[in-house]
């Protein structure tokens, strides 16, 4: 019988009674070691002395040392106050270096301020070192509150769900720092929903396509979470660890600990250094801590909050794929409010394009829940369908780049990469089909006809729109008519189309990971493979299907960006007429949405956007690390990496690489552009003999750095998962202890059908080669997914 919503919010008031209560035994899963707690402390002023209308200018290290409090005008652009913050930093870098000169005998008052902050006898090295350490955070006081007014709808739910995974409640506050509980959130590196997933490590837990994205239902994904984290800690054997990959990642952590211990968290927050762990990651777990206190202490800092109830909604299998419009007539609840309550159903079933899937869990309100399987038996059958609403396809031809094809269909790219599961909006293969939304149409054009080989350019033209209608590569129509610039062709122009389609003849190789090279002496490496030269710009992926055997390798399209022409955003240089920014806001933050993990120094400058569309994106998602303009600081570019829930170590040290599943010397030999040869040789390896899993490779880094072997290394794994995440996702975990007689091979192929590297991922300690009888193992429990639809 459905539980009353009086019931259920009794409920949730025993549970967050229980939090209170259970505070003491938590204390010891989330250690607050007293040398974190000015950083607690610094975040928990963040959360609750100051808005989003002001501002901390601090030391990044030390995070206690607050040197200025900047206010702003409410209403001001991000461009005005970014010069605001600018000049209060330039006028603080002055002072700090004129203390570091050490003369403190004739100080102004701000000069002996600034001082004061600081231990007495402070070094001159230190106060020049921190006039390079200036941070511009702002306040959270405001957003804080409102996430926690919203949090009363979802916490019975979250609290639920972490009691029944057994797993700490204080776990329920860390929306407050992902996202302020805001189901909507969407972030420049991907990240979606009220849990900040991203579509990498979501689609492990929930379905994400471009009909339903689960990562935007804040009950679907709050499963996700607790799963999530329940897998960090079983790989880390520790909560401030299994917290902190949550931001950063459970490999990166794993390193962490290797080095400093899995208990030493001060010394991994100080002292723990890599590529990526920067300012973001070492302030997640305090930033955690902070929301925790805040959460527990509301009253205290807010006053009396009254913290909206539960929406008491119900939910309704459906055994059609119906039309939105269809399920709004029958149970009588107008559109507006069904979208609202299913947030999972992309804009395609809203505007008609796709059905509500068979088998989707439509919520519903309270009041509709009791009538609705007679109200859906009422649906006409004509309105009842066996079959989703089918997509149409374009297969991909030589010189067609993504944007191209959602120019010329009229859709948005991110509407692209979501149908076909494309994880990068630059590497389509010559031949692949692609999914094209109902709603897409070509431009109504008269073709395009060569005279004498030759192409008059019209009004209208682009050197991209030229180079698909004649199946030629932008670059080889700017080679073979000498154009300096792809944005520079003029109306009446005369291009050559037979020179550039001779260049194109002339053979391509794109390095591909779809499949290690083979040798000519029959080893599976890259022996004599040709290699991409290093001037190349390649983009590395996979299309593997299966586990154990990669897919053959197909023809690859050099691609190259879209010149910028109304109305088209293109990710690579986000730019718009600033004359309707009202009717571009949604086109930005699709682009917005389809850029990768930025690199730490990349921001999206006021150069690139107008101010007026600033304006609009005001409260959306930050534009670089150092103005940390996040809901916390887990948003800041280049975070939540794509491998997230993968332990595996991906990383290059001292030349040297750990072995990982699916992978082959043929693999390395192809990332290095170098032959398997030479590597068999510095790692004196005999000829036929295979890499192994867990063993440590030299490799030569002669032709390619070590960042981008990594990058490349990463890419291979990273769409090697989301093609087996794209037909299958986790739902739970196995126990198995090894018997004698087992072998891993039967039991991760046969018994528990799951992939050698899925299986490694949750057992990443385990050493294959000697497995004894007793031995606990633990493996993800998968489902096949639904038919897409």
């Amino acid at each position: 019988m459905p539980i009353s919503r009086t019931s259920r919010f009794l409920c949730f008031l025993l549970l967050i009674g229980c939090t209170f209560a259970q505070a003491d035994n938590q204390h010891q899963h989330f250690a607050r070691p007293a040398a974190l707690e000015p950083d607690i402390g610094f975040w928990v002023r963040v959360y609750t002395e100051i808005s989003s209308n002001e501002g901390f200018i601090h030391d990044d290290r030390y995070l206690n040392i607050v040197y200025d409090r900047v206010q702003f005008e409410p209403g001001i652009t991000r461009k005005k106050r970014n010069k605001i913050v600018k000049k209060v930093k330039k006028h603080l870098k002055s002072t700090l270096l004129s203390l570091a000169r050490g003369d403190h005998s004739n100080l102004n008052e701000e000069e002996r301020r600034i001082l004061a902050l600081w231990p007495e006898n402070v070094e001159r090295k230190t106060l020049r070192q921190a006039a390079k350490r200036l941070r511009f955070q702002l306040g959270q006081s405001d957003r804080f509150k409102e996430g926690l007014v919203r949090s009363g709808r979802w916490m019975p739910h979250i609290l639920e769900t972490l009691q029944s995974m057994d797993l700490p409640l204080e776990i329920s506050a860390l929306p407050h720092v992902e996202s302020s509980f805001n189901p909507s959130a969407y972030s420049f590196v991907g990240a979606a929903g009220m849990w900040q997933f991203t579509r990498s490590t979501g689609r492990r837990f929930m379905r994400i396509d471009h009909i339903v994205d689960e990562r935007l239902d804040p009950y679907i994904s709050s499963v996700a979470a607790a799963r999530l984290l329940k897998h960090n800690y079983a790989l880390t054997d520790s909560w401030p660890l299994a917290i902190t990959a949550y931001n950063h990642g459970v490999s990166g952590m794993r390193r962490a600990a290797a080095k400093f211990g899995n208990t030493e968290i001060v010394k991994i927050l100080r002292e723990y250094k890599s590529r990526t762990f920067k300012f973001a990651s070492r302030n997640f777990y305090v930033a955690f801590l902070a929301a925790v206190q805040v959460n527990r202490n509301s009253g205290h800092y807010y006053g009396e909050v009254t913290l909206d109830s539960p929406d008491g909604s119900q939910l309704i299998k459906l055994e059609n794929y119906i039309p939105a419009t269809a399920l709004s007539g029958a149970l009588s609840i107008e559109m507006d409010i069904l979208r609202r309550l299913n947030p999972a159903l992309r804009k395609p079933v809203w505007r008609g394009e796709k059905y509500v899937p068979r088998g989707y869990e439509l919520r519903v309100p309270k009041e509709a829940g009791a009538t609705a399987g007679t109200l859906l038996a009422s649906i006409p059958t004509v309105q009842r369908h066996n079959r989703q609403l089918p997509d149409l396809t374009y297969r991909v031809r030589r010189g067609d780049s993504l944007s191209q094809i959602a120019d010329r269909f009229k859709v948005r790219v991110r509407d692209l990469m979501a149908m076909n599961n494309l994880s990068n909006r630059h590497f389509i293969r010559v031949g692949q089909v692609l999914q094209l939304p109902q709603n897409s149409r070509t431009r109504q054009t008269q073709p395009r006809r060569l005279v004498d080989g030759r192409y008059q350019v019209r009004r209208g033209d682009t050197l991209s729109i030229i180079a698909s209608a004649f199946s030629v590569s932008e670059q080889a129509l700017m080679s073979a008519n000498q154009l300096p610039n792809r944005n520079k062709i003029s109306a009446g122009q005369l291009l050559d189309i037979t020179a550039a389609r001779n260049l194109a003849q002339k053979p391509l190789v794109v390095a591909s990971l779809d499949q290690a090279p083979t040798q000519t002496d029959g080893t599976n490496n890259a022996g004599n493979e040709p290699t991409v030269p290093a001037t190349t710009k390649t983009t590395l992926t996979t299309a593997t299907t299966a586990v154990d055997k990669p897919a053959e390798p197909e023809q690859s399209t050099p691609q190259s960006p879209e010149p910028v022409a109304e109305p088209t955003i293109e990710t690579d240089n986000i730019s718009a007429p600033a004359e309707n920014p009202a009717e571009l806001t949604d086109n930005i933050i699709d682009a917005i949405a389809e850029r990768q993990a930025l690199p730490a120094n990349e921001t999206v400058t006021n150069a690139e956007l107008s101010s007026a569309i600033i304006d609009t994106l005001e409260e959306a998602e930050p534009t670089s690390e150092e103005e940390a303009e996040a809901l916390a600081p887990a948003q800041p570019a280049g975070l939540h990496p794509a491998l997230s829930a993968d332990p595996s170590d991906y990383s290059v040290s001292d030349n040297h690489i750990i072995v990982q599943a699916a992978e082959t010397l043929g693999h390395y030999a192809e990332w290095l552009e170098l032959r398997a040869s030479n590597l068999r040789k510095i790692n004196r390896m005999r000829f036929g003999k295979p890499v192994i899993i867990g063993k440590r490779l030299k490799l030569d880094f002669s032709k390619v750095d070590a960042a981008t072997f990594e990058q490349r290394r990463i890419s291979y794994h990273r769409n090697l998962q989301e093609t087996y995440f794209s037909e299958y996702q986790i739902t739970g975990t196995y126990k198995h202890t090894i018997r004698r007689g087992d072998s891993i091979w039967e039991l991760t192929h046969i018994k528990y059908e799951v992939p050698l590297w899925l299986f490694l991922q949750y057992n990443p300690d385990i050493r294959l080669n000697n497995l004894r009888p007793g031995t606990e193992i633990v493996l993800p429990r998968t489902e096949r997914r639904q038919e897409a639809g």
